[in-house]
């Protein structure tokens, strides 16, 4: 669908003016905790960072994933 290209591209946009913001927002000792209801293009984005964590959280019959990263 041309629909979700222009989105993973815009996701891709968004993840990135982001991740480029973190070194500076993120206490040395600081951990940065993600969710959403997918993370694979966000856990590809964000190689500088480190998983801590990694798990899924559901809620009714919502499943969410949360990822732990710190620097």
């Amino acid at each position: 669908f041309e629909g979700s290209l222009d989105l993973n591209t815009r996701g891709k946009k968004i993840y990135k003016d982001f991740l480029t913001h973190v070194p500076y927002i993120l206490h040395p000792k600081g951990k940065l905790v993600v969710i959403a209801p997918s993370l694979i293009l966000f856990k590809e984005m964000a190689q500088n960072l480190k998983i801590v964590e990694e798990r899924i959280v559901s809620t009714s019959n919502l499943q969410y994933s949360v990822l732990v990263f710190k620097k």
